[in-house]
């Protein structure tokens, strides 16, 4: 992170081949939150998601004309993307004109050292990626900010935590997937009806 929130300059190494759950501590301002909107809009999420600001540009540091996030993506094991190396490299940078710019590289070893080639520039191979990955950036149960866990738990009724499941569990998706097929096939049986009354009227 570069001149993110109240981080000037930050690299933090989560070392997957030694652990694969981390716990990160710390005093009330220390940064913990900073931590968990870089990762969210690093990847492409939306200020308004991590109760800080509802544009991207109120997470660059005070005083600073930009901010800088970079994400390193293992891509190795089942589900690795063909196109890309060992590695691939997100980086976001945010304006204070509220623009973002996004290079997606590729990271592979040749010999001792670590290289880096763009692939793409656009946000829609971003999304795919993290589609790719199951990287859900609006499942609740995988971002679920300080605040958002707070009005939670304040209103902790039957009916909300059915929803929370129906969408953290992507029913939601496979429900407007079923909607679209059912209207899919309401058309189809439509034109069918229109073929067979002009196959009707051309045999009489």
């Amino acid at each position: 992170m570069e001149n993110f929130m109240c981080h000037e300059n930050l690299k933090i190494d989560f070392d997957l081949a030694k652990n694969n759950c981390f716990f990160i501590g710390g005093c009330n301002g220390s940064g913990k939150s900073a931590l968990f909107a870089s990762l969210n809009l690093g990847l492409g999420g939306k200020g308004s998601s991590n109760d800080r600001g509802n544009s991207v540009k109120n997470y660059i540091k005070f005083g600073e004309s930009r901010s800088k996030i970079r994400i390193l993506l293992t891509n190795s094991g089942y589900g690795n993307h063909p196109d890309y190396g060992e590695k691939i490299a997100i980086e976001r940078i945010i304006s204070s004109r509220n623009q973002s710019s996004y290079l997606i590289k590729s990271v592979f070893q040749e010999g001792r050292t670590f290289r880096e080639k763009l692939v793409s520039t656009r946000k829609s191979d971003l999304d795919q990626l993290l589609s790719r990955f199951g990287i859900q950036l609006n499942n609740p149960v995988f971002w679920m900010s300080q605040d958002r866990s707070r009005a939670f738990l304040q209103d902790f009724k039957p009916d909300k935590i059915y929803k929370l499941f129906v969408i953290a569990t992507g029913l939601d998706c496979t429900r407007k997937c079923y909607d679209t097929v059912a209207s899919y096939l309401l058309d189809m049986e439509n034109i069918q009806d229109s073929i067979h009354e002009i196959l009707v009227e051309k045999k009489t």
